[in-house]
């Protein structure tokens, strides 16, 4: 539940166009925030030796497994596993609520050097 992040996105673009669009302002945005807080350990997790566009670091795998929902069955399916996702995790009683997620920030980093 902590590596990945579901979503139903409506949208006239295609699904890889959202989720490069989605991917690049989250990556963008956390990379700039360990940098301006000095969170050098984390970084160094996202460093990667290559890139296509010469970027040092690379928040997303890129393998995204993106499904395209046409049904309003497949639409409620999608969204209650969404719902039930951090349910069924050891992350229930910290990061979710019976209405939906409950957002810490606070809790999001908690030490410059934590792994």
């Amino acid at each position: 539940m902590t590596d990945h992040l579901h979503a139903l996105i409506g949208s006239k673009r295609k699904p890889s166009e959202v989720a490069r669009y989605i991917n690049g302002i989250s990556s963008w945005r956390v990379i700039n925030y360990l940098r301006e807080a000095g969170y050098e350990s984390s970084l160094q997790k996202l460093r990667h030796a290559t890139g296509v566009r010469a970027h040092k670091y690379s928040l997303w795998d890129h393998h995204p497994n993106l499904k395209l929902v046409t049904t309003e069955n497949g639409l409620m399916e999608k969204a209650n596993y969404i719902h039930q996702n951090p349910v069924r995790s050891v992350w229930w009683p910290k990061l979710w609520t019976t209405a939906g997620p409950a957002f810490d920030t606070g809790d999001a980093v908690r030490s410059k050097t934590s792994p």
